[in-house]
């Protein structure tokens, strides 16, 4: 006899009153035959009616297909053509209080919520895109990170960890920016939203020094003599300069910086990647672990399939 949990979680029906009832639910399309006595207490109230079935899929996958194509035509031109825009203009009062509706109470097509952002969000960005922002200093993304972020949504996956692919693209973007500071292989890491939550990842472990007001750079090399010295952990902000390491020219001036214990460091500044994504690198990874890791009974590892694979969320907040 099936568990009453799995029948009351199935759209189920009765279709006969005699000595066995004829049961269709999403489990069992093709319908079973069960016992009425062991179906007793276990199928809804007689009358309910079956329900269609809920999905997130369109109604229409023709028109999300053609909305789609719009969509990515209107973004390349939107980047084509950002030289001939403002790099910012005030929102005037109409659509600023186009974020003032309240809570829709029906629902709307596709389309007419891509016409409505078309005509209140896109014509007013913050800039950093343009080729004239000055104002701070930022990443300006790009569209193959754009379609990157795209594919991702697509797919959907957790990032929690797990045995995925998605969990070790995560894991091999963490690789490489080890490799560009100049980090072990043995050194962990996580991709966080930017440089403040690196930061804070690595103070979890750590003192932080830092210069990144000013925009000095400071003698990594004599600081982490001083810190092998005097056994201290040595942590460096460098969510502005730290990838200065893979440039030829410059890379001297962060000589030692693979020497630390820890680092944070922004692909979406320097390697324009799409916001948000930081990235906190620590030498010691057992240390890092341990000090994020709690590993709940329905999280525990597995041998083998999905939960066979570290969890990343050990090693972040």
């Amino acid at each position: 006899m099936s568990s009453p949990l799995v029948w009351k979680a199935s759209f189920v029906r009765p279709v006969s009153a005699a000595g066995a009832i004829l049961v269709r639910s999403t489990l069992n399309p093709t319908g079973a035959v069960m016992d009425k006595n062991d179906a007793a207490g276990l199928l809804p109230m007689h009358g309910v009616q079956p329900r269609t079935e809920e999905t997130l899929d369109p109604d229409d996958w023709t028109a999300l297909r053609t909305l789609s194509h719009r969509i990515v035509d209107d973004a390349v031109d939107y980047l084509r053509d950002v030289r001939d825009r403002p790099v910012w203009q005030n929102m005037p009062e109409d659509a600023k209080a186009f974020f003032e509706q309240p809570l829709p109470r029906s629902a709307s097509s596709a389309e007419s919520i891509y016409h409505e952002l078309g005509d209140k969000l896109m014509p007013y960005p913050l800039g950093n895109i343009h080729p004239r922002f000055w104002s701070w200093y930022m990443g300006a993304s790009n569209f193959t990170g754009a379609l990157g972020d795209f594919l991702a949504a697509i797919q959907g996956s957790n990032l929690g960890g797990g045995n995925h692919a998605a969990a070790l693209m995560d894991q091999q973007v963490v690789d490489w920016c080890k490799e560009m500071v100049g980090f072990p292989a043995s050194a962990s890491g996580t991709l966080v939203s930017g440089g403040s939550m690196a930061n804070i990842i690595a103070l979890t472990v750590a003192r932080n020094a830092k210069t990144v007001n000013t925009g000095a750079i400071d003698d990594l090399m004599a600081l982490a003599d001083l810190a092998a010295e005097e056994d201290v952990w040595l942590h460096v902000d460098g969510c502005i300069g730290a990838l200065i390491a893979i440039a030829p020219d410059n890379a001297y001036r962060v000589a030692g910086i693979a020497r630390a214990d820890s680092i944070a460091l922004d692909p979406h500044k320097w390697l324009h990647a799409p916001f948000e994504v930081g990235c906190a690198l620590v030498r010691d990874a057992a240390a890092h672990r341990g000090a994020f890791a709690l590993t709940p009974e329905y999280l525990q590892p597995t041998p083998r399939g999905i939960a066979s694979a570290p969890w990343l969320y050990e090693y972040g907040l």
